[in-house]
């Protein structure tokens, strides 16, 4: 584990709740605080629950933050209860479903219509609808209160947030001490979003310059010096865009600190930023794949022009415009749809990844016409023909999965396959016999999805996902879609993910537009 960035003996100065002073007897109002505060995280009270953190947010001493920080760390273990009642339930749920589907194989196989047998049937039927429609219950009873969990770390992280603002210039300079080293000393790279997270309440250039340090200490993951400067450039630091532009040359594996800098450069709107941009572009597409179509769309966004996403043609244009050019006074929209020419296409979205999962849905509706009136072709017939023809299309070396989803989740192999003639002939072959049956596990689905991404520190095992559905959620940990969302919002922070969405037939297009907007991707409604 990393040094601290303080010491010890500030650190025991600090620690009052734990900490005897010099009389023998610890801050009694900061000891009881901690003790009212996780008193009340306990309490059956839902609404009393919500409230824990309030008392926090009229102190004014940095060691009451501690109170937060233990408060986070008390909600979390809550947090964690819930996800692991979560994977029972779905089990059940899962097993449910499955026998359902068996059941019904076997009756239909031994064609035995008889009475005797139709009552076996359906008595079977009744007994595995009702441990289904119970798991189903469950779950849903379990979503509530995990966003309920969930909840009470944010009220902690604002908390702290809050008290921070309170505190003058003697004090927070201790209490940016104290999350440094309950927040940045963590192995939790969640731990180090908290941080940053609260450092948005905190006033005066200090929270600056302790990011603007985190950023610059090569000893630290790419992961957290990438959430430093997403809070630079949330605040418009002034040290940007130079602080941003050296790790654009960054090597691959800190793929999370590289995709941070082109957002950085894109979101603080300097004109310092265009020329390493369009340098960037001239990096090989083996070293940069995704990211190209990132920092094309920046580059877009920076200038109002629309070339493509290669060096040349922008350098052309930055010659002629340079000297006499104005910066739009405001940023252009995103723009996910900037690759032109070669790359990977799946329903007419194109990629320059080079690490990419497709994530289809196999349900049963699935089955319906693609356009009404019209018996064929069916959505799963020209699912899996985008599907075939976007894992032919990949390059030797490039690496990809394939992930199907119903009430469950199949993945075609557990991790990322290297690209080669034998294995997109293997995962071709396999999505073409892939049966349409069941629900539509949304959450689980995605979850599966960045579980793969994120099982990296370094360079990334998936950096763009594609992901096909004709449904609302019916299945899974989450069904409610803006509990999904908030969710996936949670792990792209990290994992910088672009999520291509397609919505078919019935599928929910807000929601899906939505999902694409957090992955920084296209939304295609076909």
């Amino acid at each position: 584990m990393r040094r601290l960035p303080l010491t010890l003996l500030v650190l025991s100065a600090l620690l009052l709740l734990v900490v005897p002073r010099a009389g023998g007897a610890p801050d009694a109002s900061l000891a009881d605080l901690k003790a009212q505060v996780l008193r009340t995280l306990e309490d059956k009270d839902p609404a009393k629950r919500a409230r824990a953190f309030l008392p926090l947010h009229g102190r004014k001493d940095a060691a009451a933050l501690q109170v937060a920080v233990d408060g986070a760390g008390r909600a979390l273990q809550a947090v964690e209860k819930v996800r692991a009642e979560q994977a029972k339930a779905e089990a059940a749920y899962e097993k449910a479903c499955t026998g359902l589907d068996d059941l019904e194989k076997v009756f239909e196989e031994k064609n035995d219509n008889s009475p005797r047998a139709t009552e076996a049937f359906n008595k079977a039927e009744r007994k595995l609808s009702g441990q289904r429609d119970a798991a189903r219950a469950t779950l849903r009873d379990l979503e509530a209160g995990l966003l309920a969990a969930k909840a009470l770390v944010d009220a902690a992280v604002v908390a702290a947030s809050t008290l921070l603002g309170n505190l003058e210039a003697a004090e927070l300079s201790a209490g940016l001490d104290l999350l440094e080293a309950g927040w940045l000393g963590s192995r939790d790279d969640g731990d180090a979003l908290r941080f940053f997270d609260a450092l948005a309440g905190a006033k005066g250039d200090l929270p600056r310059a302790r990011a603007l340090a985190v950023l610059r200490d090569e000893a630290r993951t790419p992961r957290v010096r990438a959430a430093a400067l997403d809070y630079l450039a949330r605040v418009r630091d002034g040290n940007l865009p130079d602080a941003a532009v050296p790790l654009l040359q960054a090597p691959v594996s800190a793929f999370e600190l590289i995709a941070a800098s082109v957002h950085a450069l894109e979101r603080v709107h300097r004109q310092g930023g265009i020329e390493p941009l369009i340098a960037f572009l001239g990096r090989p597409d083996s070293e940069i794949g995704r990211l190209r179509g990132d920092a094309t769309a920046a580059l877009r966004s920076l200038t109002g022009q629309a070339h493509g996403p290669y060096r040349d043609p922008w350098e052309a244009w930055w010659k002629a415009a340079r000297d006499g050019f104005q910066m739009p006074p405001d940023p252009k929209p995103h723009d996910p749809g900037a690759g032109q020419g070669k790359g990977v296409t799946f329903y007419g979205i194109r990629t320059f990844s080079n690490r990419i999962l497709l994530v289809l849905d196999v349900s049963l509706s699935m089955e319906k016409p693609d356009e009404k009136g019209k018996p064929e072709p069916r959505r799963i017939d020209l699912a899996k023909k985008e599907a075939e023809g976007a894992v032919h299309n990949m390059d030797d070396g490039h690496r990809f999965n394939v992930l199907l989803f119903n009430h469950s989740v199949i993945g075609w192999q557990p991790s990322m396959v290297v690209a080669s003639e034998e294995t997109r002939r293997k995962a071709a072959q396999w999505i073409r016999e892939a049966e349409h049956i069941g629900g539509t596990n949304i959450h689980d689905a995605l979850e599966a999805a960045f579980r793969i991404a994120l099982k990296s520190t370094g360079e990334p095992l998936v950096d763009t996902i594609f992901f096909m559905t004709d449904g609302t959620p019916t299945a899974g940990k989450l069904q409610d879609p803006k509990a999904i969302l908030e969710q996936v919002a949670e792990w792209n922070r990290t994992a910088r993910l672009t999520i291509h969405c397609i919505a078919v037939g019935e599928a929910d297009g807000g929601f899906l537009e939505e999902l694409a907007r957090i992955g920084r991707g296209t939304f295609l409604r076909r």
